[in-house]
């Protein structure tokens, strides 16, 4: 059995019961850490979950802690997306567009980039081959309205013209009524989970998204 080296321990931030109940099982001392303190920086392993105390510590290649400079950028998205928005050409070599719902403004942004994107895919399918009746005539489909694909590309041509004509920075109107919405995206249904729906909700102006 290896002899685990017994040491001095800190924990700084949330509760960590776990941690402490482990290090005291192999008879570590715990440590009290006051920041700005040199004293507090005698000890063997830190445990943090405020990684602005660790990132402010000059400490000995010996001591080990649980983050390392700039690890929030890694395990935060929206820390992460910040990042990577300081230079969208960058960004967009190496990982997919990201939005950050934190904010309205920020949703708003999101779904304006899925309907413009919605609009462009219809745009570029090849249209469908004209349908033949059972004699072989092909159909009048004037005469018998619009078809699902048809209907498609109207409103994707609608909700790229709107975008276009509309300020820089401005979230319009993109799809004007409930018919161009189902032509363009389909029947309507959530697939957001019941809970976080009832939160993004009332960040979203259903007027500005339709």
């Amino acid at each position: 059995c290896t002899t685990i080296p017994k040491g001095t321990f800190v924990c700084v931030g949330g509760t960590a019961k776990t941690v402490q109940q482990i290090f005291q099982r192999w008879g570590w001392q715990e440590a009290h850490f006051q920041e700005n303190s040199k004293r507090s920086c005698c000890f063997d392993f830190m445990w943090s979950t405020q990684v602005r105390v660790v990132e402010t510590l000059a400490l000995p290649l010996s001591t080990l802690v649980n983050h390392f400079r700039g690890s929030d950028v890694l395990n935060h998205k929206a820390k992460m997306a910040r990042y990577l928005e300081r230079c969208p050409a960058c960004a967009d070599l190496f990982f997919p567009r990201q939005y950050s719902v934190y904010t309205s403004k920020r949703l708003r942004s999101f779904v304006q980039d899925y309907i413009v994107t919605q609009a462009c895919v219809a745009l570029q399918q090849p249209p469908p081959e004209p349908k033949e009746a059972a004699d072989g005539n092909a159909i009048d489909e004037e005469s018998c309205g619009a078809s699902p694909d048809d209907r498609r590309r109207g409103a994707a041509r609608s909700v790229l013209e709107r975008f276009e004509a509309a300020p820089a920075g401005e979230f319009p109107a993109l799809l004007q009524c409930v018919h161009e919405c189902v032509s363009l995206l389909g029947e309507p249904g959530s697939q957001v989970p019941p809970k976080q729906e009832v939160i993004l909700r009332p960040r979203v102006s259903t007027v500005t998204l339709l």
